[in-house]
């Protein structure tokens, strides 16, 4: 089991939905998703919040790849 895989059970059943919502969006087309910020100082970096919580991803070749899931906090985006 993945790092992702296991923050999405520690959620709560209102931000799990919340989040799928934004995941299911991301994957049918990411240009849509509101709230997406490209990332400083990366080539093909976002993020977007959902509450509290930040998803981080990448767009390669028009695919959408999760790279982290985490609450904001000093080290969400440390090491990506």
């Amino acid at each position: 089991m993945d790092d992702i895989q296991k923050y999405f059970k520690k959620l709560s059943a209102q931000e799990y939905e919340a989040l799928m919502l934004v995941y299911l969006q991301l994957k049918t087309d990411h240009t849509k998703v509101p709230g997406i910020v490209k990332m400083v100082g990366y080539k093909n970096l976002y993020r977007v919040r959902v509450g509290r919580v930040r998803l981080i991803f990448s767009v390669i070749n028009k695919e959408v790849v999760i790279l982290r899931v985490a609450n904001r906090d000093e080290n969400t985006y440390r090491n990506i």
